[in-house]
């Protein structure tokens, strides 16, 4: 069977990212449900955060060094989740486990009312190209769990900054009834996430049955592809066809 990084071989060489879409050099579009594994919710390219993170990197600020943008974020982490006390940014391949041995979840938004408040969590941003990093985030009542924040550049904190302030904006305005158009057997659906509901001897059927569709899926069984907020009728009639092989 496929594993994740063997589909990730037959998603061709990406030339433009727009949107909810994707653009290959032979030209032919892709409607995109991997979604950088949700970290592009709000779209491959949300023009305040690239705005912001451009104006850091005009300031040269590349370089891991201290600033000002790890209290803005825990600043605006706040203010869109209330029950956050504090946060610490750090390398990814951290995130599995506190020293303490215990889990980190995924709190992914529009998945559930309110963050856990009895455990550390991550917190997956709408900041696409940010994986490298997570954002472990924590209740009062358990930040002393919070791990050591690793060395980020300021450029893409400020980034972290403009991607927490736009997911506010968009909890307030979005039509979450939208994403209702993606209700399959195929998955189960909570809010944008689409978690498979076939097995995952048959995913990779069931990936490269869209792509040659022209529409991407999350390429990690384990991970839930992302509906997109923006689309056509057209673009997902191939998941009713679709559903006619796998259901």
């Amino acid at each position: 069977m496929m594993n994740g990084t063997e589909l990730n071989k037959l998603i061709p060489q990406i030339r433009r990212a727009r949107d909810y879409h994707l653009y290959d050099f032979n030209g032919r579009r892709y409607l995109d449900f991997n979604l950088d594994g949700g970290r592009a919710l709000l779209g491959h390219k949300p023009g305040r955060t690239v705005l912001m993170m451009k104006n850091a990197l005009e300031k040269g600020l590349l370089a891991p060094y201290p600033g000002v943008y790890g209290k803005r974020l825990l600043k605006q982490l706040r203010m869109l989740y209330p029950g956050i006390a504090g946060c610490s940014v750090v390398y990814s391949g951290r995130k599995s486990k506190l020293s303490d041995g215990t889990a980190l979840n995924i709190y992914r938004p529009f998945e559930q009312i309110n963050p856990p408040e009895d455990q550390p969590f991550i917190l997956l941003l709408p900041l696409p190209g940010s994986g490298g990093f997570s954002i472990v985030c924590a209740s009062k009542t358990v930040c002393q769990q919070l791990p050591d924040p690793d060395p980020v550049p300021q450029y893409l904190l400020s980034g972290m900054c403009r991607a927490a302030a736009d997911l506010g904006a968009f909890f307030r305005e979005a039509d979450i009834k939208i994403w209702e158009n993606f209700n399959s057997p195929l998955w189960n659906r909570t809010g944008p996430w689409l978690y498979p509901a076939v097995p995952a001897d048959r995913y990779p059927a069931l990936f490269s049955a869209f792509l040659e569709r022209g529409i991407l899926l999350s390429a990690d069984y384990s991970v839930p592809s992302c509906a997109p907020y923006l689309f056509n009728k057209g673009e997902i009639k191939p998941i009713k066809d679709i559903e006619k092989e796998f259901c």
